[in-house]
């Protein structure tokens, strides 16, 4: 099973890609976005999401990281936002069951988002908060746990 989801996490990124680079003509610009800003000594980062169900039914999705920046190089904190919140999502969507909707990523949020996650990162772990309509979880772990567990 853990397999499977890191598996299953790339296939959906890698052809979210592909179908994201047909759909944005003005690829060059999207390269060129910063995805980490630098504030007051901490790394931030942050992304939207809409999830569009084949019912018409939508989603949608804040994602955001901020860290201090003496505790990581800013490539470890990109890494970590950006594999860490897909894999989280999918695995949401997975225990949800039902079909897997088309995932896009928006420029901002249409009113609130329906569900919220927030990577807290400090010298010693990470906070994993993530926040729906009915309920919020927050799934703490220190970095050792995180890289030898």
């Amino acid at each position: 099973m853990k397999t499977f989801v890191p598996g299953f996490a790339l296939f959906l990124l890698l052809s979210g890609m592909v179908q994201y680079a047909q759909a944005f003509q003005d690829y060059p610009s999207l390269m060129r976005k910063d995805i980490v800003t630098i504030k007051d000594g901490r790394f931030t980062a942050q992304e939207f999401m809409l999830l569009s169900y084949y019912d018409g039914s939508t989603v949608q999705v804040k994602i955001s990281a901020s860290s201090p920046v003496e505790i990581m190089s800013r490539d470890f904190f990109v890494s970590f936002f950006s594999s860490n919140a897909i894999i989280l999502l999918l695995a949401m969507l997975e225990e949800a069951g039902g079909e897997l909707p088309d995932i896009r990523e928006i420029d901002e949020l249409i009113g609130d988002p329906d569900i919220t996650i927030n990577f807290v990162m400090t010298r010693i772990g990470v906070q994993t908060q993530v926040i729906t309509f009915d309920s919020r979880e927050n799934f703490t772990m220190s970095w050792e746990e995180f890289f030898y567990y």
